[in-house]
């Protein structure tokens, strides 16, 4: 075969692999989820209600920019929705067992 060129075929470089993006996980993005229960200690119903929404979008949207189907985004606000609630809960445990409770512990 000296002086022809082989004609090969390699189906490895001809291998193009799927592309997709993978955000870090919304329920691990601890600094979000503290500052989201912060505001939560701070505010009347009313203005958790409007915060909740405003934060909801925005996640939303970032996740849908970078292609994430509705159902995957559902999932995702859910795990960080759980994440708060988690977390408010500790901040709240923390308080009340630093004495910090106006009506008192027993």
């Amino acid at each position: 075969m000296r002086g022809q060129e082989m004609d090969i075929d390699l189906p490895l470089f001809a291998w193009k692999p799927v592309c997709s993006v993978v955000a870090f996980p919304l329920k691990k993005r601890i600094g979000k989820v503290r500052r989201v229960a912060g505001v939560f200690n701070e505010k009347s119903e009313k203005q958790r209600l409007w915060y909740w929404r405003t934060q909801v979008a925005q996640l939303s949207d970032q996740l849908q920019r970078i292609g994430y189907g509705e159902e995957r985004i559902e999932e995702e606000i859910e795990a960080f929705r759980v994440a708060v609630s988690r977390e408010l809960s500790m901040m709240n445990y923390q308080r009340l067992s630093r004495g910090n409770n106006p009506k008192g512990v027993a």
